[in-house]
């Protein structure tokens, strides 16, 4: 008889004690060989019936030696068939049984699991060869100790052990030990839930809403960690979510509703759709949760109907916040006429997707508008649609469309975004427009300060340097510090006007606009509109969000040969002899009043200038002491130090490559040296600063 394990020895149901005796007389019947009348020996070949088997056939038949010994057998409904003693084959389909080759005579017991007896322990994992149990089988007592054991490998770390489903799939984590030790209670599923080491996994929630073309409530994205993005981008505003009378303005780590609080700056976890948000790293997993605003009544609404769509002539409603259907009588609404909301009390307004027109005035003396959603699919708006609405302090831009300029290197400055957003311990930042981006090289800067996550916050000097530090300063800690080193003109040098290259560069994390008050800056639908249509993003290429880009290191530093001077036309028309021309007092305001909040939370700000081609310097300021007395014009207005000086870092036209800017590798060098350099003699004697 084969070996059986323990738990199936304890499942064999025991036979009557009529069948015991038959079984025993049918052994010894068998002992010699029986002599038929045909003459031919034949050997005889016993089947025990028993509590879960009926036996529908003959129980007891000779067959000549060699032959097979066939029998048919029905299992009752609560028992499980898990082998017999003779390894005779066994057919659940036709309820056949059958031992070939007969050589001697046998008797035949069936194995069975009484599964009302028994409990079934499953376990799932996507690497069945790290996980197992203590039992010889899946089946245990009531009441019985039972130990599950998980083992990690070096591609697979293990998370816990879940019920219901995958914990990316919705199930729960019941522990995270790797051994996990239980009394068995009832039939129980685990699930070993594992994660690669370079995946990220996010796991959708509808809230109350349902998922195009599934029938579950969740949707699970998965994705490989990269080397220059830290965050996850979230879901589009693509269809992907329905609900009926709802619009969906994000996402949150809570299920939580979009009225229940004043800004979704309150909102637990909140990110944008289209936007990124942050994985923690120690499990590689997040929960994200649909974000649903309550459609306002369509009677609040005077309405027309153009064709196939809606256009909201007038808001007839009182509320503060007033969400716009996303359809009325079944049609998209996709414009706002002008004066529909003006001088209303409205404070929250949310814009659903489909709406691509905000007429001018549209919003005009709403003075209690403070927020506004809205999605990227609006391609005729201006600062006109929102005159005197000089409160709104909070906007969310959702994307609804794929990205254009993801994997180019102007077009990438998330990888920047999410750096300062996640960047563990001291971070130090150099912040500036593009002569930065093509002008550092981290990598000396990480060799020199090892301990701090160095970061190229190098953008676009047609984008406010102001904007991006106002951002860094919300994760300033103990010890950073914010090297500013804008180019020699308003934009960098502390302007509030929102330029439409802004959107650009952070087409792939618009939550970036959240992280200011928007009271502080101007011009900020303009700039969108000018974005929207400037030319090459109106060809209707598309990319996937996140994607690589060859040109950028994961420090933020453009990493193109720039081996030589390209030739490239300059005039000499910047006049350091005027530096209040770069520099306003109200400029040098909003850079002080930034520096004063890094210090606050225990950081510095400290000052630096970009790199210039020299001879765009007027022939009577191309001296060293007229760089001195910039250096001083700005040190005297600045209230914190400025370290370098302006001469340092003009330098001659062999170190540029295609622009005044742009310098070559060897400038890159040359200018990352010399601001090391700069750093290093104010950080031994701060008091000479």
């Amino acid at each position: 008889m084969k070996n059986i394990s323990k738990n199936m020895k304890r499942a064999i149901s025991v036979a009557t004690f009529v069948v015991f005796t038959l079984a025993i007389l049918c052994l010894c019947s068998c002992v010699f060989a029986v002599v038929r009348p045909d003459g031919l020996d034949k050997v005889r070949v016993a089947l025990v019936e028993n509590s879960g088997v009926i036996v529908e056939s003959s129980s007891v038949v000779d067959v000549v030696p060699g032959k097979s010994a066939e029998f048919t057998v029905m299992i009752k409904d609560g028992y499980i068939y898990q082998g017999n003693s003779a390894d005779a084959h066994y057919n659940p389909k036709t309820g056949k049984l059958t031992l070939s080759v007969v050589k001697y005579p046998t008797t035949i017991e069936f194995y069975l699991i009484n599964t009302g007896k028994m409990m079934k322990l499953e376990l799932e994992s996507p690497t069945m060869s790290l996980v197992s149990h203590d039992g010889d089988d899946e089946w245990f007592d009531d009441g019985e100790n039972v130990t599950v054991s998980a083992k990690e490998s070096g591609s697979s770390n293990f998370i816990g052990w879940s019920v219901g489903n995958y914990a990316d799939k919705g199930g729960v984590i019941i522990s995270t030990d790797l051994v996990y030790s239980f009394t068995m209670s009832e039939g129980i599923k685990l699930y070993a839930n594992y994660k690669l080491a370079d995946q990220y996994t996010i796991v959708y929630h509808a809230n109350g809403g349902t998922i195009k073309g599934q029938s579950g409530d969740t949707t699970t994205v998965s994705t490989k960690k990269g080397t220059q993005f830290t965050c996850r981008n979230t879901i589009h505003s693509n269809g992907t979510f329905i609900r009926e009378g709802y619009v969906a303005v994000g996402y949150s780590t809570e299920p939580v509703n979009f009225e229940d609080y004043a800004t979704v700056n309150d909102i637990p976890g909140f990110s944008n759709m289209g936007g990124i948000c942050v994985v923690p790293e120690d499990t590689c997993m997040l929960d994200l949760y649909v974000v649903w605003a309550k459609e306002s009544p369509s009677g609040d609404f005077r309405i027309k109907k153009n064709g196939s769509s809606i256009t909201i002539e007038k808001y007839k409603g009182k509320d503060a916040v007033v969400v716009i259907p996303e359809t009325i009588m079944g049609l998209p609404v996709t414009t706002i006429k002008g004066d529909a909301f003006s001088t209303t009390a409205l404070k929250n307004v949310v814009i659903p997707k489909e709406v691509d027109v905000i007429e001018s005035n549209a919003f005009t003396g709403c003075s209690n508008l403070k927020q506004v959603v809205f999605f990227d699919g609006v391609t005729e708006v201006s600062n006109a649609s929102f005159n005197s609405c000089n409160k709104i302090s909070t906007i969310v831009l959702n994307s609804q469309q794929l990205p254009y300029y993801a994997g180019t290197g102007e077009g990438t400055f998330c990888i920047k975004y999410e750096r300062v957003k996640t960047a563990p311990g001291k971070m130090l930042v150099v912040v500036s427009g593009s002569s930065t981006l093509n002008g550092m090289d981290s990598k000396q800067f990480q060799a020199a300060y090892p301990d701090y996550t160095i970061i190229n916050y190098g953008t676009n000097a047609g984008t406010p340097s102001y904007f991006y530090l106002k951002v860094i300063a919300n994760y300033v800690g103990e010890g950073d510090i914010i090297i500013h080193a804008g180019e020699h003109g308003s934009t960098t040098m502390g302007s509030n006007q929102i330029q439409f290259k802004l959107f650009r560069g952070n087409e792939q994390c618009y939550d970036i606009f959240r992280e200011v008050d928007m009271t502080e800056f101007t011009n900020f639908w303009s700039a969108f509109y000018e974005y929207q249509h400037f030319n090459d993003r109106t060809i209707g290429k598309v990319n996937e969000y996140q994607t690589y880009c060859s040109s950028m290191n994961e420090y933020g530093d453009l990493i193109t040969t720039r081996a030589a001077n390209k030739g490239y036309g300059v005039s000499a028309s910047v006049n350091f002899k005027n530096p209040a021309n770069y520099m306003s007092s109200a400029n040098a305001g909003r850079l002080n009043e930034v520096a004063r909040i890094i210090k606050s939370k225990g950081g510095q700000m400290l000052g630096s200038f970009a790199t210039m081609d020299e001879r765009c310097v007027t022939n009577d300021a191309r001296n060293q002491a007229t760089y001195d007395a910039y250096t001083k014009y700005f040190a005297d207005n600045l209230d914190y130090p400025v370290i370098s000086n302006v001469g340092t870092y003009t330098m001659h036209q062999d170190y540029f490559y295609d622009s005044q800017w742009h310098c070559t590798n060897l400038g890159a060098d040359i200018r990352t040296k010399n601001l090391l350099a700069d750093l290093k003699a104010y950080l031994d004697n701060p008091e000479n600063y």
